[in-house]
C-alpha cells in the first residue's frame, strides 16, 4: 500500500523533529558538562569520594589532572586519587600516587601526610614474620623519610612510633632465620645471621636472646670458650633476661 504525499510528508516532519529534539538533548549535555567549572568539578568529586563513589570521583579527578594540569586543582586532584585508592585497599596504586605527590610537590602543606600515607599503604601490606619483608623496609624508609624531611609535623611522633615497631619486626625476623640455620645444622650461617642482628639492630630488644643463641651456636662449633664468654656477657648484661636461667644451666653443666 502506498502513502499518500501528505502522509509522508507527516511521517518526514516527525523525524525530523525527533532527530532535532536528539541533537538538541546532546548539545544541550555536552554544553552543561563543558560549562562545569574547575572548582564545581573538584568540588563534586570531593562529594563523590566522601560519599564512597569512587569512580564518579575518579572521573572528575583525571579530567582536572588532564585538563587543567597547572591549577591549584590539579594537584589537590593527584592526592585526592590517591586517598580513593587507599580507600579501596588499593595499596600499591595509592603508594605510587603518594609518592609521585610527594615528589612533586614536597614544600606543599600536605606533604608529611602524603609521605605518611605513603608509609600506611606500604604498612598494610607487610606480610607476616616468616614471609618476605620487602613492604616492611619499604614503609620503614617512608615513615623515616618523615623523621627527616618534616621533624615538627604532626606525623612525626606518629612515624617515630611506626619505624621502632618495624625495626623490631624486622631485627625478629633475621633471628628467626638464624634460629632455622642452628636447627638445621646450618652454623656457621646462624652464627653469621645472629652476629648481622646484633650490629644492625642494636636497639631492638633482642642482645640478651642474641647472646644466648651466639653461645649455643659456638658450643655447636665446638668453640666453648667463645660460648663461655657469650654467656657471661648475656648475664652481666641481661640478669633478669627470660634466657638468663638457660644460660646459666649449660654453663653449670646442665
Amino acid at each position: 500500500m502506498r502513502l499518500s504525499y501528505g502522509l509522508k510528508l507527516c511521517v518526514m516532519l516527525v523525524a525530523i523533529s525527533v532527530i532535532m529534539i536528539s541533537c538538541s538533548t546532546r548539545n544541550a549535555m555536552l554544553t552543561t558538562k563543558q560549562n562545569v567549572t574547575v572548582d564545581e568539578r573538584f568540588a563534586r568529586a570531593l562529594y563523590y569520594y566522601q560519599t564512597s563513589k569512587y569512580s564518579d570521583a575518579e572521573g572528575d579527578l583525571k579530567v582536572i589532572i588532564y585538563d587543567y594540569p597547572l591549577t591549584s586543582y590539579a594537584i589537590e586532584a593527584q592526592l585526592l586519587m590517591a586517598d580513593i585508592n587507599y580507600a579501596r585497599d588499593d595499596f600499591e596504586e595509592a603508594a605510587s600516587y603518594y609518592t609521585t605527590f610527594w615528589s612533586l610537590y614536597p614544600s606543599h602543606p600536605s606533604a608529611p601526610y602524603a609521605l605518611f600515607q605513603k608509609g600506611m599503604s606500604y604498612l598494610n601490606k607487610v606480610l607476616l614474620i616468616d614471609r618476605d619483608q620487602t613492604y616492611t623496609r619499604t614503609a620503614m624508609f617512608s615513615f623515616s623519610d618523615i623523621l627527616t624531611y618534616y621533624p615538627e609535623s604532626i606525623y612525626a611522633e606518629r612515624a617515630d612510633k611506626v619505624v621502632k615497631l618495624l625495626f623490631t619486626r624486622l631485627a625478629k625476623k633475621e633471628l628467626e632465620v638464624g634460629k632455622f640455620y642452628l636447627k638445621t645444622k646450618n652454623y656457621s650461617g646462624a652464627l653469621l645471621r645472629f652476629k648481622s642482628v646484633m650490629s644492625e639492630y642494636p636497639d631492638a630488644g633482642l642482645n640478651d636472646q642474641i647472646l644466648y643463641y651466639v653461645g649455643k651456636t659456638y658450643i655447636k662449633l665446638d668453640e666453648k670458650e667463645l660460648a663461655i664468654q657469650a654467656f657471661e656477657t648475656l648475664l652481666e648484661s641481661y640478669p633478669e633476661s627470660v634466657v638468663a636461667e638457660k644460660a646459666k644451666e649449660i654453663l653449670s653443666g646442665g
